[in-house]
């Protein structure tokens, strides 16, 4: 199966490219700007190095949060127009069991972290083989500390003064750098291994929204106002 799969959660953008099973191209670049400037184009930049066409493509792999809501939106939503103008499915995956993908090597449970701004943290935490222990929420840093109960690798890029917060309670590691952003390639292992959230065909795509966990600051205004 050839699976375009592409990951815009966070400040890392990630794009990768699997022909039956194998990882044929991968990109991943931490950018200032908004995705919407370069996704569309690195997909067909990393199509044209493999010598295959859109429509070759059997499926599209997306990370559906939480995350920055931003990034979320540009992202479904051509993920979205890709499946439409193909009438390929979308395999959605969270983006918190992505991250835990990435540390399937651990034998203690796994807590992945993202920073959800305003000094809080979008967190879950899995069993080593992925099944969810805890499900994404939002925390503070004390928060999610007084909620780890054995010994937990930490995987996700988080700030120092967060992590010493973490690492207080002696119960933590702390996954390798290299493994502690999002990358496109672990939404297609998962893919690949039927460990995906769910799968949309084309007539079901209207029904597909992120996973924000939090009210974006609009909403919010909104409702203070009532």
């Amino acid at each position: 199966m050839n699976i375009l799969a592409f990951e815009t959660s966070t400040i890392y953008e990630s794009i990768a490219l699997a022909r039956e099973g194998k990882i044929y191209a991968e990109y991943t670049l931490k950018t200032s700007k908004t995705h919407s400037e370069h996704l569309l184009p690195t997909v067909d930049t990393l199509l044209s190095e493999v010598a295959m066409q859109r429509s070759e493509l059997d499926a599209i792999a997306f990370s559906i949060g939480p995350g920055s809501f931003t990034g979320l939106r540009i992202g479904l939503a051509t993920a979205k127009g890709l499946c439409m103008g193909l009438s390929k499915p979308l395999y959605i995956v969270s983006t918190l069991k992505s991250l835990a993908n990435n540390c399937s090597y651990s034998d203690t449970p796994i807590c992945s972290v993202i920073n959800a701004g305003r000094n809080e943290l979008y967190a879950a935490i899995f069993t080593s083989n992925l099944e969810i222990v805890s499900p994404p929420s939002l925390y503070s840093a004390k928060q999610l500390s007084n909620n780890l109960s054995e010994k937990t690798l930490i995987v996700g890029n988080i700030d120092s003064r967060t992590k010493a917060i973490i690492e207080k309670k002696n119960l933590t590691s702390f996954a390798r750098d290299v493994d502690c952003y999002p990358r496109a390639s672990s939404l297609i292992d998962l893919v690949e291994k039927g460990q995906m959230d769910k799968v949309y065909t084309m007539d079901q795509l209207a029904l597909v929204e992120p996973v924000y966990i939090r009210k974006s600051a609009a909403e919010e205004k909104f409702k203070n106002q009532i």
